[in-house]
């Protein structure tokens, strides 16, 4: 009886642990493919002398990433691309807490 006590007040500690330690991996995840993607965006209007005020498209961007696919929101949330604008968009405030179904705009 002692035992299955002490593993249950084990498990009740472990388990929030758990929990808050998984959301703070999707959101340095989620943080990561922002950056990526920016990244190549940033790539192929260099490469291609395009406007700042140009928009690529997602199959322009998924070439860079080779027979890979394209970065994935760990909160299956959804990615979409902006402009390219000089310097992107700090990613919104709900990202120091949670990226759950967000859609970032790039």
């Amino acid at each position: 009886m002692i035992v299955v006590a002490v593993i249950g007040i084990m498990a009740s500690i472990a388990l929030p642990n758990f929990a808050k330690a998984h959301a703070t991996a999707q959101q340095k995840a989620c943080v990561k493919n922002l950056t990526v993607l920016d990244q190549t965006k940033q790539q192929r209007g260099f490469e291609n002398k395009m406007q700042p005020t140009s928009t690529p498209t997602i199959p322009e961007i998924q070439a860079y990433f080779g027979q890979t696919r394209m970065p994935v929101c760990p909160a299956r949330g959804t990615y979409t691309l902006g402009r390219l604008d000089p310097t992107p968009p700090a990613p919104p405030r709900p990202l120091a807490t949670r990226c759950d179904a967000a859609v970032w705009r790039l």
